[in-house]
């Protein structure tokens, strides 16, 4: 097996954090982007093997989610009140593995555009997940996938759909990358056993 496929393995317990944190933000009344951050860490710090985060956590709700790499601070960050959508990016360093996982939760009441765009962000990472292909082919060939059903609303996201998933390293590790930027070559080409994100997004909320 190769040694890259051994990482995912705290990916469950990353998995088992995730739902914690999920269950606990279900009861919730009165939070903000903050306490969001902070029941995360907790909830995989309590996971056997946690060493640290493996990037800051993005916890942003409405309009901060259209900010790539949004941090909330204590000088400025949002209550999640009302309709919207909560925009979760974060990840975990654990003893045998990394992870990096995006999440969108919905929050009261959500439109029917919302719905839509979700939907075409959805479409866009099964298509991109349920591709076979041959070795050798480089992301930016099959970066359209994601992209195709919002490319068909007149709609696109600026930055790349996927990357490889360093342990304990970088998490944005290469030197595969699923995005239409970069020249394809040798450098560039998808291997088996490569582990590598997907993650389509709509930015304009």
């Amino acid at each position: 097996m190769p040694s890259w496929i051994m990482c995912v393995k705290p990916w469950k317990k990353d998995g088992a954090a995730l739902c914690e944190f999920f269950a606990w933000f279900e009861q919730q009344s009165d939070v903000n982007e903050l306490d969001v951050d902070e029941h995360i860490c907790a909830a995989r710090a309590r996971q056997e093997g946690f060493v640290s985060l493996s990037f800051g956590t993005i916890a942003a709700y409405n309009a901060n989610g259209a900010m790539p790499h949004y941090q909330a601070t204590q000088q400025s960050h949002a209550r999640i009140e009302g309709n919207g959508l909560l925009l979760i990016d974060s990840g975990g360093q654990y003893q045998g593995g990394t992870t990096d996982i995006t999440r969108v939760v919905p929050v009261g009441q959500v439109s029917a555009e919302q719905i839509r765009d979700f939907t075409l962000v959805l479409k866009g990472m099964v298509s991109l997940s349920m591709l076979v292909f041959p070795e050798g082919i480089a992301g930016q060939q099959i970066d359209v996938l994601a992209r195709q059903p919002l490319w068909e609303q007149g709609l696109d996201f600026g930055h790349g759909t996927g990357h490889g998933v360093g342990y304990f390293m970088n998490v944005h590790e290469g030197p595969q990358s699923i995005s239409w930027r970069g020249r394809i070559g040798p450098h560039s080409a998808m291997r088996a056993g490569m582990i590598t994100s997907n993650e389509p997004w709509m930015p304009h909320y």
